[in-house]
């Protein structure tokens, strides 16, 4: 072969013509088809999106750098540009290139006019990434990939440069979230420049409270120009981080709308006491017992001393526990030399129902040495039971005299605690009620069942069957129906009907094992629970009057927008046209439904739509209502989205109204020495949004 023709050979211009017309592709391309970018970044807030994004850019860029380093030629860029197999990956190659700055990638790509076709937002990428020659390039060539993320994104990372040739050379502009990012970073000229290009640009709701947070009080006075207005959070926040020159400029501020008793409680918590006596001197709202019990947990003595010293608000039982528990003993010694609150019996129920012997020890010892006339009760035991703890009501058993009640076992039993049962019975004279057996059939624990059964005399009430009925627990039913004729009634068969789910099993089993209640049951829940599959099984005892209110409720509980649909068209006056149908269908998990009713009637809802959805967890419903109503919701709906830890709910909710949602947050703390808990992931939720603050 003579030397011009191996030149000819191996040239790049001919190779690249050649592999034009390649069947498939390189051996080293083909991993690559498998990669694929999993997140959506119009799906996530731009905080969010900081985090994420970046991550699952990296991952690309992991598979795709080593590729571009050992075999990107120009050639297999034009056959990952024109194969029909390689869709995705152009996404995803320029996707990174515009992320990770390879320009010349865009450039070649650029070559043959694929890259103003693809679809994918790369100038907003290029931004979010900081890369202004990419950015520059992308937006002489045409590429329509642009929003206002782009600018939004840059302000959020405070690239100034890329903000200004936005604005200078686009028109997408920006949108509210891009003032918020300069506002919370003190970055007075970004949020100037983000002005004079947009001047219709609003404060975020959020924006004020973030700044005084930070402690931006430049910022602050910049935006107070601008008509900024100051919600009481803002000083809470002021106070709960330290900020005492921010806090007096707030208080004499005729935009602030003051604070609540939140500041004060915070202050305590981050141990500023010169923050506190500010507070004490210059503001009315006071503090509650929440300010020493947080205190007394992050361990601030000079601050429980102010507080003991200053306020009246006192501390509650939990106060020494918190203390003890996150170690501060010598802070539970002294709470316990100045405070009557944690010498109260609650504070030993606290510790008991939490299994915490050391700390019941350290009360008993403290009490024995003090002489302290507030004595225990048995429900120190009774609470330990109810919690599964054996070793703390052993611990009791040996030390204490004060015993338990019934409600030992009875709560022991509800909670299918076995052992704990079988002590109490060998070592303790109390026994239980009918209520063991009652909640341990309810909660299906039937080892716990069994044993009662064999073991003990006191057997189960006629609620029991009614709990049964109504909640559908046929192994239960089962049960009861074998062991014995004992509480079938047609009076508990009526209790039970009220109950809104008896279900389609429930009236087969019924008219199996129970034929003298089926007739009846029947009746009742084709009016209360209409659904296609019980309709048809009762299709000759159904009733067939539609105009009744019962059959609207049941209409909107079974998210039956069709017959809903009929009934405005036939009956659009009828009694049966209220707010409870919104109520119902919230409560029932029907969004449609609620949907339907918010667009085609006007009778609304009230706030226990917002309420019964929180309680059952229905996260698109309350968000729907939040949104679309304006009835708002309790404090029940609050506490019992706390309970059951549905975040995301208490979420929405706090978003909505920060102040009302925080002070009930405070109350739910106070409240669990009464019984109820807060859940420990809206806990873990709530200790991260006061760590942001």
């Amino acid at each position: 072969m003579t030397k011009s023709a191996l030149q000819v050979l191996l040239s790049e211009v001919l190779l690249g013509l050649v592999v034009d017309y390649q069947d498939g592709l390189y051996m080293d391309m083909r991993p690559l088809l498998k990669l694929r970018l999993r997140i959506n970044w119009w799906s996530y807030d731009d905080q969010d999106i900081d985090a994420v994004f970046p991550s699952s850019m990296a991952l690309l860029h992991a598979e795709l750098d080593p590729w571009h380093d050992a075999f990107y030629i120009t050639h297999r860029l034009r056959l990952l540009l024109h194969s029909p197999h390689c869709r995705t990956l152009r996404l995803i190659v320029a996707m990174e290139a515009a992320f990770f700055g390879r320009l010349s990638v865009l450039q070649d790509m650029a070559l043959g006019d694929d890259l103003v076709g693809l679809t994918c937002p790369l100038l907003d990428i290029a931004a979010f990434g900081g890369h202004m020659d990419v950015l520059r390039f992308l937006h002489d060539c045409g590429h329509g990939g642009c929003s206002v993320k782009a600018m939004d994104w840059a302000a959020m990372h405070g690239d100034i440069a890329i903000v200004a040739f936005l604005g200078a050379h686009r028109t997408e502009g920006c949108s509210d979230h891009a003032l918020h990012y300069a506002a919370i970073a003190g970055n007075i000229p970004l949020a100037t420049l983000l002005r004079q290009f947009h001047g219709s640009l609003s404060w975020l709701p959020g924006t004020p409270v973030d700044v005084i947070r930070r402690g931006h009080m430049e910022m602050a006075l910049w935006m107070d120009d601008r008509e900024a207005t100051w919600s009481t959070q803002c000083m809470d926040m002021a106070a709960f981080h330290g900020h005492l020159e921010l806090l007096e400029w707030l208080h004499t501020n005729p935009r602030s709308a003051g604070c609540t008793t939140s500041a004060m409680n915070l202050a305590a918590r981050a141990g500023h006491v010169q923050v506190l006596e500010w507070l004490h001197v210059h503001r009315t709202e006071g503090c509650t017992v929440n300010a020493m019990d947080w205190a007394a947990s992050q361990g601030h003595r000079p601050v429980l001393e102010w507080l003991h010293v200053h306020r009246t608000e006192g501390c509650s039982t939990a106060a020494v526990a918190l203390a003890f528990d996150h170690g501060h003993h010598e802070i539970a010694a002294w709470l316990w030399d100045h405070r009557i609150e944690v010498r109260r019996p609650t504070a030993a129920v606290r510790a008991a129902a939490k299994g915490n012997v050391a700390l019941l020890a350290w009360l008993h010892a403290h009490q024995q040495q003090s002489n302290d006339t507030m004595k225990w009760q048995p429900n120190v035991m009774d609470a330990a039971a109810a919690a599964g703890q054996l070793d703390v009501v052993k611990w009791l058993h040996v030390y204490r005299s004060e015993g338990c009640s019934t409600r030992a076992m009875d709560d022991a039993a509800a909670g299918g605690h076995l052992a704990m049962v079988q002590w109490l019975h060998e070592h303790r004279h109390e026994g239980c009620t009918s209520r063991a057996l009652d909640d341990a059939l309810a909660a299906g624990h039937w080892s716990v069942v069994d044993w009662l059964h064999l073991h003990r005399t006191e057997g189960y009430s006629s609620e029991a069957i009614r709990r049964a009925m109504a909640d559908g627990v046929m192994p239960a039913l089962t049960w009861l129906h074998h062991v014995g004729q004992i509480g079938w009634s047609t009076e508990v068969l009526d209790r039970a009907m009220r109950h809104d789910d008896l279900s389609l099993e429930t009236l087969q089993w019924l008219h199996c094992h129970r034929p003298e209640f089926a007739a009846a049951a029947a009746l009742e829940v084709a009016v209360r629970r209409p659904k296609s599959a019980i309709l048809a099984w009762l299709h000759e005892a159904c009733p067939t009057d539609r105009c009744r209110p019962a059959f609207f409720r049941a209409m909107a509980e079974c998210g039956n927008t069709r017959a809903m649909q009929w009934l405005k068209d036939h009956q659009p006056h009828d009694e049966g046209w209220t707010s409870t149908l919104m109520d119902v269908a919230a409560r029932a998990g029907e969004l449609e439904m609620v949907q339907w009713l918010h667009s085609h009637r006007s009778e609304g809802c009230t706030v226990d739509a917002v309420d019964d959805a929180a309680m059952k967890g229905h996260g698109q419903i309350v968000a729907f209502l939040l949104d679309h109503r304006s009835e708002g919701w309790s404090e029940r709906g609050a506490r019992e989205a706390m309970i059951r830890g549905y975040v995301d709910i208490v979420r929405r909710m706090h978003e909505k109204q920060r102040d009302v949602m925080a002070a009930w947050f405070e109350d739910a703390i106070m409240a669990e020495a009464n019984g109820w808990q807060v859940h420990w992931r809206v806990r873990d939720w709530w200790c991260e949004e006061l760590a942001k603050q």
